[in-house]
């Protein structure tokens, strides 16, 4: 029996657990398996269930002529689960067809839908052969003995704990030290803000001159500031260079007029020379 990718690989980079004769743990694996496949075989309503019941219930000439109908029904879900299954297979559908039609004496469309839902297409002469050979079955025993038999299955079904419901998890909260605020870009003084207004009036306060700021529109400081940069980048050092109140002036009349963009661009190329 080959061991698990996940175990053989681990083996493969540990010293520490490598091992040259794994037969020992190999056959313990296999005997887990092996009682655990046992064990769920043996949930619910099986096959090995409903003929012990049949053999102590019943007298002996009663159970030979329930052998035949225990074949018929085991003939049928071979034809329904398919003959390329194991006796399994063909077993666990049998007690299936058994359970569906023990309480019920007819092949109706709940009962189709039931068998179909769990084998997919089948051939309704198979279901209909299954569902006389149960009904002759039940006919040896009162509604109440079988109806017992099938709740008695499930509810040692509805006992079994499913994996992971008896793991106890903890809840427990536990106070966390308080952290201040950490700063941001390393700047712990300023403090973030989403107004653009004022953004700009914070750089119109750290680029413009004193002069400047005694302008009180933001929109006007803005002119004025982004004029006398260009003032001083390009026309720095020569005779005839134009004030800032009259370049400024000029710049708003033009952007007072009802002409189009690239109108007023023309006449602002032609002023910059």
């Amino acid at each position: 029996m080959a061991l698990p990718r996940l175990t053989g690989a681990l083996r493969s980079f540990s010293n520490v657990t490598k091992q040259d004769n794994y037969r020992g743990e190999v056959a313990d694996i296999k005997m887990k398996r092996s009682k655990l496949h046992e064990k769920n075989l043996d949930l619910g309503l099986t096959w090995t269930k409903i003929v012990k019941f049949l053999n102590e219930n019943l007298d002996k000439n009663e159970v030979q002529s329930v052998n035949e109908d225990l074949k018929d029904i085991l003939q049928a879900a071979k034809q329904i689960v398919g003959m390329d299954n194991g006796q399994e297979a063909i077993e666990s559908g049998a007690a299936f067809l058994f359970k569906t039609f023990c309480l019920k004496n007819f092949l109706g469309d709940n009962e189709i839908k039931e068998i179909k839902l769990m084998f997919g297409p089948f051939p309704l002469s198979s279901a209909t052969a299954a569902c006389k050979a149960t009904g002759r079955i039940t006919a040896h025993f009162s509604e109440d003995r079988l109806t017992a038999l099938v709740q008695k299955t499930e509810k040692e079904n509805e006992e079994r704990v499913i994996f992971g419901k008896n793991i106890a998890f903890s809840f427990d909260m536990h106070d966390l030290d308080h952290l201040d605020e950490l700063p941001v870009n390393g700047d712990d003084q300023k403090t973030i803000s989403l107004d653009y207004q004022k953004f700009l009036n914070e750089r119109f306060q750290e680029t413009c001159t004193p002069k400047v700021k005694s302008v009180e529109k933001t929109d006007g400081s803005f002119l004025w500031c982004e004029v006398e940069k260009y003032l001083n980048a390009t026309l720095r050092g020569t005779t005839e260079t134009p004030r800032i109140e009259d370049l400024c002036c000029t710049l708003y009349h033009m952007l007072a007029s009802v002409k189009s963009s690239d109108e007023l661009q023309n006449e602002v190329i032609e002023l910059l020379g």
